[in-house]
C-alpha cells in the first residue's frame, strides 16, 4: 500500500528523470509562476483547485523542487494536493508514451490507486480478457514500469495466473526473482504459475527446482506445466537434472522425462531411454518407442521389434509405429503378422499406417482398399509411401504456429517446410476449406515434429493433402482418392 508517509521513496527519484506531460514540449514556466499556482492549491473554490494542479502536472519536471517543499507545508491540505501531484508527474515519467497514449489518464489511477491499481493496469494492457485490443497494440517496453507493483497487487489465484502469464509471454526478464521465489516459497498452484512463466523466459536457473516439484509434487497438472517449462529451455540445462529421473521409481515420471528429452532433441539420453525398452510399464515403453523414433535412434531398431513379439496389442502398435519411424524397412514381415482381422479395428489401422510409412505393398493395398469403404480413414500415410525422401526430410523438421486462423495458416506452414502450399484443385476461392476456430497447432512458441499434426489444422473434412518435392497440394478427398489409386496402379506396373 502507497502511504503518506513513505513521501515516498519515489520523491528522490523525482529529480532524476522526470518528464512533462506526454506530448510536444512546453516552454518552461518561471519559477515565480509555479511558486503562484501552487500557492492556489489552497483555495476555496474546488474548481480552481483542479485547474491548478492540472497546470502543475503538465508543467511537469520543472515543478518538482517547488511541489516538494509545498509536500512539507503545515497546512495538510496543500500538502496532501502536492504530494499527488508529484506521485502523478513521477508515474508519468516513468509510463511509454505508447502506454499514456493507449490509457489516458492512467497515471491519475496509478497514483491514487494501491498497489492492486497497478495489478488491474498491467492485465488491461498485457491481456485481451481485461483490455481488449488495448492489449494488441502495447509492446514490451510498456509492462516494464508497471510489472513490479502488479505482482505486488495480486490479491486472487486468477490474477495471479494472469500476471505470471502476461510477464512470461512478454518477455519481463526482470522478474525473474520474484518468480522464483514465488516457485521455491509459494502454493502448490502458484507453483505452477511460476514455473510456466520462467519456462517462458527460458531461466535455466529455475530447472533443479522444477524438476525437484516435478517429484513432489504428485499433480498431473503441474507435471504438464514442468515438461512445457522444461521444452523451453536449453537442452544442456535440463539434462543433468532430468536423465536421472528416466530410473525414478514412479512410472509417470519416467515416462515423462522421456517425452521432454526427446523434444529437447537429447541425443545423449539415447543410452537411458534405449535401457526403458525392458520397463514393465506399457506407457514407457511407449514413451520409450516414441522418443527413439523422435531422436532418429536407428541402433535402438532391433530392440524395439522385439515388443513385436509380446502378447500385448498396444505394445506392438507402438512398436510397429516406432519402426515405421526410423524407417526401419527390415522389420515389415514382423510388422505385418499384426494386420490380422482378429485384432481390434483400431491396431489394424495402425499397424496399416506402418506399413504404408514404410511403403509396404501389403499395408498400401490393405489402405486403399480400406480407405475405399471408409470415408473416414485419412490418405496421409500414403504420402510417406510415395515421396519417402520428402518425407523423411520433413518428418523431423519443427513446424511453428503462427497462431493464424483460415487460409493464411496453410501457407505459413508450407513456407516454414521450404514449400508451396497449392490449393488450385479445390476450385473457386469460395470452395476453399478452412476452419475458422483453428487457433495454433501448439501453445504459444511450441513446435511440432509432425507433419500430419500441422497439417490436420490446415485440412477440413473431406480433403486430403498431397505431398510433392515442392509443393503442398489440397484436394477434395474423392479426387485424391482417385489420384492414389492412379498412382499404385502405375507403380505395380512398373
Amino acid at each position: 500500500m502507497l502511504s503518506g508517509v513513505v513521501l515516498w521513496a519515489i520523491i528522490p527519484a523525482l529529480t532524476l528523470g522526470c518528464q512533462g506531460a506526454h506530448g510536444p514540449a512546453q516552454e518552461r514556466p518561471s519559477e515565480s509562476h509555479i511558486r503562484r499556482l501552487i500557492q492556489r492549491l489552497g483555495s476555496d473554490s474546488l474548481e480552481e483547485r483542479n485547474q491548478v494542479a492540472q497546470r502543475l502536472k503538465s508543467t511537469g519536471r520543472p515543478a518538482v523542487p517547488f511541489l516538494k517543499e509545498a509536500a512539507e507545508s503545515d497546512d495538510r491540505e496543500v500538502a496532501a494536493r502536492a504530494t499527488h501531484i508529484l506521485r502523478v508527474i513521477e508515474i508519468r515519467g516513468r509510463l511509454t508514451e505508447r502506454l499514456l497514449t493507449l490509457m489516458p489518464g492512467v497515471e491519475e489511477r496509478l497514483a491514487r490507486g494501491d498497489d492492486h491499481e497497478w495489478t488491474r493496469v498491467f492485465l488491461e494492457a498485457g491481456t485481451v480478457t481485461f483490455g481488449g485490443e488495448i492489449a494488441e497494440r502495447t509492446v514490451r517496453e510498456d509492462f516494464m514500469p508497471l510489472a513490479e507493483r502488479a505482482f505486488l497487487g495480486v490479491r486472487s489465484d486468477e490474477e495471479e495466473g494472469w500476471v505470471c502469464s502476461v510477464i512470461g509471454e512478454r518477455q519481463l526478464h526482470h522478474m525473474t526473482p520474484q518468480l522464483m521465489k514465488l516457485l521455491r516459497e509459494g502454493s502448490e498452484d502458484s507453483q505452477g504459475r511460476a514455473t510456466q512463466a520462467l519456462g517462458d523466459l527460458r531461466v535455466k536457473e529455475a530447472v533443479p527446482d522444477i524438476v525437484r516439484l516435478m517429484k513432489t509434487i504428485e499433480h498431473i497438472a503441474y507435471t504438464s506445466t514442468a515438461c512445457y517449462a522444461l521444452c523451453r529451455m536449453e537442452k544442456e540445462a535440463v539434462l543433468p537434472s532430468l536423465l536421472p529421473v528416466v530410473k525414478n521409481r514412479e512410472s509417470w515420471l519416467r515416462g515423462y522425462a522421456i517425452q521432454v528429452l526427446a523434444e529437447l532433441g537429447a541425443k545423449e539420453a539415447v543410452p537411458a531411454i534405449r535401457d526403458r525398452l525392458k520397463d514393465d510399464d506399457s506407457s514407457v515403453l511407449e514413451a520409450a518407442v516414441e522418443a527413439l523414433a523422435s531422436l532418429g535412434a536407428k541402433e535402438a531398431a532391433g530392440d524395439i521389434a522385439k515388443l513385436l513379439e509380446g502378447e500385448y496389442v498396444h505394445v506392438a502398435v507402438d512398436a510397429a509405429q516406432g519402426l515405421a519411424n526410423l524407417q526401419a524397412k527390415e522389420f515389415i514381415p514382423q510388422i505385418a503378422k499384426w494386420l490380422d482381422p482378429r485384432h481390434p479395428p483400431y491396431a489394424q489401422k495402425e499397424i496399416g499406417r506402418a506399413l504404408c510409412t514404410l511403403g509396404s505393398p501389403i499395408g498400401i493395398e490393405w489402405w486403399l482398399e480400406r480407405a475405399s469403404r471408409d470415408d473416414e480413414l485419412d490418405l496421409e500415410p500414403l504420402n510417406a509411401a510415395r515421396r519417402p525422401d520428402v518425407w523423411k526430410r520433413l518428418k523431423g523438421k519443427r513446424i511453428r504456429s503462427a497462431g493464424e486462423t483460415g487460409r493464411k495458416l496453410g501457407e505459413i506452414i508450407a513456407a516454414q517446410l521450404g514449400l508451396k502450399w497449392d490449393a488450385s484443385g479445390l476450385g473457386s476461392a469460395e470452395e476453399k476449406p478452412w476452419r475458422p476456430g483453428y487457433t495454433e497447432v501448439q501453445p504459444r512458441g511450441w513446435a511440432v515434429r509432425d507433419l500430419d499434426l500441422a497439417l490436420s489444422g490446415v485440412s477440413s473434412e473431406g480433403y486430403e493433402y498431397v505431398l510433392e518435392s515442392d509443393r503442398i497440394r489440397l484436394l477434395p478427398r474423392d479426387k485424391a482418392l482417385a489420384f492414389w489409386k492412379d498412382w499404385w496402379t502405375r507403380e505395380k506396373g512398373k
